[in-house]
């Protein structure tokens, strides 16, 4: 049977990100979703993007979603202030792996890729969005930033329809997530483990969900010293 697996929230964490998807074995027919955040904070930001681009050619299928850092990324060339906040909250480790002093100066196909990334992904038995859906909208899919950004949110079963919702986006605990998948009608399932922050009891680890098993495939990170 073929796997579908998700992993979220990368972080720059190149070489962790390898040697997990080395370990999933994924073959053709098999589906990999990635739910953004794929730079920033991490080391290796531009080795996980030059890795993404290669997995683009892959014999198993690869669906790429947007997170709120490349969001804040593109948004940073239109405005200063905002530069400077995603500066702050990570974008630092990003210039400093493209060797540039300004988000403008990435590359053009790496900016063109993260404007290309869709928001969500709705299948018969899951939604898979980064961050999270307004239910207080008439059409949660018409609010990009609630899916890119939200991190409490409430979800009802006229919404869910069968559907679990598998997002990444907020660092949790791996006994909170093992718990939580424990629970076969939990509406929500984080897979965000903070792979970055190895120094953090409890977290540290970048996480693969077999969507199918209903499991997780733990790879703790290894991509040495954060910047």
């Amino acid at each position: 049977m073929p796997k579908r697996v998700a992993i979220s929230d990368i972080h720059g964490c190149q070489r962790s990100f390898q040697r997990l998807i080395d370990r999933l074995n994924l073959q053709e027919g098999d589906h990999l979703y990635l739910l953004g955040d794929y730079i920033d904070r991490g080391p290796h930001v531009k080795e996980v993007m030059d890795y993404l681009f290669q997995l683009q050619k892959a014999k198993f299928e690869v669906t790429m979603l947007r997170g709120n850092h490349e969001q804040l990324l593109l948004d940073s060339i239109k405005d200063a202030q905002t530069h400077a906040l995603w500066v702050k909250v990570g974008g630092y480790a990003t210039l400093s792996s493209f060797g540039v002093s300004k988000a403008e100066d990435i590359p053009s196909e790496y900016l063109e890729f993260f404007d290309s990334l869709s928001y969500y992904v709705d299948l018969p038995d899951y939604y898979l969005v980064h961050g999270g859906f307004n239910l207080t909208l008439e059409d949660p899919f018409d609010d990009p930033w609630s899916m890119m950004n939200l991190r409490d949110f409430y979800v009802d079963d006229t919404f869910l329809q069968g559907r679990q919702i598998v997002r990444g986006h907020v660092p949790t605990m791996l006994s909170k997530i093992q718990e939580d998948l424990k629970k076969e009608d939990a509406p929500i399932i984080t897979i965000d483990n903070g792979c970055v922050y190895s120094e953090v009891w409890g977290l540290g680890n970048l996480l693969a969900y077999d969507m199918d098993k209903k499991s997780l495939i733990m790879q703790p990170y290894i991509d040495g010293d954060t910047l």
